[in-house]
């Protein structure tokens, strides 16, 4: 009997200890909830604020701020520097001269600059691409050796975001990080890059032509949309010298950027190369043939459509056949009893409309 008491009490006492452990989980996840809701409810406050004064200042003038005493105070909070940092760079490229001034003055003031030091040389990757960004935003010089030194980091956003600061900085000069590089650009990040690039010149040329020889073809890739966002026509010569490139990427991408620097021979040579192609690259050079509108080359789509066999070509020739006025050619095609079926139905669809 003395011993099932005993039993009971450390029961109970087990079963007290296990209510209290769950109530005070309870209160914590509360607490933790609330004070996530009001650091949520705080930030989007602070940014409405942040946003009004700043377009304030840029249009008014900076001492504005310094009176908000109020305004200077919260500016000491580690949370609403955060919050300050991330208005300051989505705000980057919409303000130039004069009210680009005021935002990195402001941005002084507030020793954001010393937060933003401190994250290009945290562990924390999401802090080296905060830095990174708000550094680029506001055209911190000072900062560039920190931001080039973070080309080498392993991680993929951090040096993916120092690639596309180098170059914002240095234009086609920070591009230099291409001649090493083993990493993929990713396709977003070479139409970034591409876009921070406002001027090439004829001197840059050489080394355009050297990244067409890369073995890291998203490089080979990026240099053919240079080439065709500033028309180096120079450089026809060594993009026909991809046609033969192992990458059918790269073949594809040569033809549509020879479109951009055509020259006399550009379309004889793309015709030569047809029969050696692989019928993603034939679909494209049948593209490059539409785009010149030149009746010229009927004759090599009435070629194609004798020999070819795959139905998708057969489509596209066809109706490039009809586009260029050949619809007497396409009918009497259509008699001819040596015409497999599927180029039949290809036909007669195309004339029937």
């Amino acid at each position: 009997m003395i011993l099932l008491k005993i039993e009971l009490h450390s029961l109970t006492v087990a079963l007290s200890a296990l209510l209290l452990l769950v109530i005070v989980l309870i209160v914590a996840v509360i607490i933790y909830g609330y004070r996530n809701f009001q650091l949520i409810n705080n930030a989007r406050d602070w940014k409405r604020l942040i946003e009004d004064k700043l377009s304030y200042a840029i249009f008014n003038g900076i001492d504005a701020i310094w009176a908000d005493q109020e305004f200077i105070a919260r500016g000491k909070s580690k949370n609403f520097k955060k919050i300050f940092t991330s208005v300051l760079i989505e705000s980057d490229q919409r303000f130039i001269g004069e009210a680009h001034k005021i935002l990195k003055d402001i941005f002084y003031k507030f020793n954001l600059d010393e937060m933003a030091f401190k994250n290009l040389q945290s562990n924390n990757i999401y802090h080296n691409v905060r830095g990174i960004q708000v550094m680029t935003a506001l055209d911190v010089q000072e900062a560039l050796p920190h931001i080039t030194a973070l080309l080498q980091h392993k991680n993929p956003y951090v040096y993916s975001e120092a690639q596309y600061s180098v170059v914002r900085f240095n234009g086609f000069k920070g591009l230099t990080f291409l001649d090493t590089l083993k990493q993929p650009l990713s396709l977003w990040q070479q139409m970034r890059l591409v876009q921070a690039i406002q001027l090439v010149s004829v001197a840059d040329y050489d080394a355009i032509a050297v990244w067409l020889k890369s073995e890291n073809l998203s490089v080979i890739a990026f240099a053919l949309s240079l080439i065709r966002k500033f028309r180096i026509h120079s450089l026809h010569e060594q993009v026909v010298s991809l046609l033969q490139h192992d990458a059918i990427e790269i073949r594809i991408n040569s033809v549509k950027t020879l479109q951009t620097i055509e020259q006399t021979d550009t379309a004889d040579i793309l015709i030569n190369s047809y029969e050696r192609q692989e019928m993603l690259v034939k679909v494209q050079i049948l593209k490059f043939i539409e785009r010149s509108a030149n009746k010229n080359y009927n004759n090599f789509l009435k070629h194609i459509l004798e020999n070819e066999t795959d139905i998708h070509l057969q489509i596209q020739t066809v109706r490039l056949l009809k586009l260029f006025n050949e619809e007497a050619y396409l009918q009497q095609k259509i008699q001819q009893i040596s015409v497999d079926q599927s180029l039949q139905k290809v036909l007669q669809n195309a004339l029937a409309r």
